[in-house]
């Protein structure tokens, strides 16, 4: 995430508020539809944090990826619940580079602080409030998109995690909403999020606390135009992918791939996109970041997901 402008986001939660209780959604394999409360809500963000910094419960269903090797973990990618037992990622995240790091071992969810063992607190008006400390799940199986190629323009940069249990549901772990309609019909004028524990800046390789930031939907073809022109990387966009950012400062950066670009429709949060590559540096002005399209493969999701 990279913000090298932006030094403060106060927000009042502007994703989904929780609707219902957790204990009254029956969570499976199956993401939960949209507007049953089981999915895309938020608990008790209505605060704010100085700084970028998201809140505690603000993104409960975002987890982080540990790859293992040599008993040494690295955290390389973020991943994104939604479903009990299902997160989407980036195809990328479980490539030749990355096995070469480690094969993806576990997911961390309800993760804010990636450095501190236990409950995670931080300091809001005064008083201290604290997570439930990181659950750690084992990977069951990866599944990429079987046409993703990382030389081909990052198309179908897509992957599917099974885990190896069903995730409890609390206020620091739910999962989002899968998305209801193609955001790229009719430009939204709302702005977007995206978050993670990626790069804040040139010189860093990650951030140890989660953050996030707001981007601006930008048309696909003006995102060709701006990648077109730029100096570092020449690209072909395809139909399978869409663009938000541009603004100088504000973007996804290294180590936020994989991690969810969300829209909120009225109270509830969707993952319309997944973080996929952006310009050299990031936060370059008026070259956005690009994202796998969701939408665009709802069936794909839908097709590989098991009971």
């Amino acid at each position: 995430m990279n913000l090298l402008v932006l030094t403060s986001i106060c927000v009042v939660m502007l994703l989904g508020f929780s609707l219902g209780k957790a204990e009254d959604c029956k969570i499976s394999a199956t993401p939960p539809n949209p507007g049953s409360g089981c999915c895309g809500s938020a608990v008790g963000v209505n605060k704010s944090i100085p700084g970028f910094y998201a809140q505690l419960s603000q993104y409960p269903w975002i987890g982080i990826i540990e790859h293992q090797k040599e008993n040494k973990t690295k955290l390389l990618c973020s991943a994104t619940l939604i479903s009990g037992r299902y997160m989407l990622s980036a195809a990328q995240c479980f490539g030749a580079r990355a096995q070469q790091l480690g094969k993806p071992a576990n997911v961390r969810l309800g993760e804010y602080i990636t450095t501190n063992d236990g409950p995670d607190c931080v300091e809001v008006d005064g008083l201290q409030e604290c997570n439930d400390g990181a659950l750690k799940i084992p990977i069951e199986k990866v599944i990429t998109h079987p046409d993703f190629h990382k030389e081909h323009n990052f198309q179908h940069d897509i992957a599917l995690i099974r885990l190896a249990q069903i995730a409890p549901i609390t206020d620091f772990i739910k999962p989002i909403c899968l998305p209801t309609s193609d955001i790229t019909v009719e430009a939204p004028q709302e702005r977007m999020w995206t978050a993670g524990w990626g790069a804040v800046n040139d010189t860093s390789s990650a951030s140890d606390r989660l953050h996030h930031v707001d981007l601006p939907y930008v048309d696909l073809d003006a995102c060709q135009a701006a990648f077109n022109i730029s100096k570092n990387r020449q690209i072909k966009l395809r139909q399978g992918q869409l663009c938000a950012g541009g603004e100088e400062g504000k973007d996804s950066c290294k180590g936020d791939a994989g991690g969810p670009l969300m829209y909120a429709r009225g109270h509830t949060t969707e993952i319309v996109g997944i973080v996929s590559f952006g310009g050299i540096p990031c936060g370059k002005l008026g070259v956005p970041g690009v994202y796998t399209k969701v939408f665009a493969y709802d069936a794909w999701i839908r097709a590989n997901i098991e009971d």
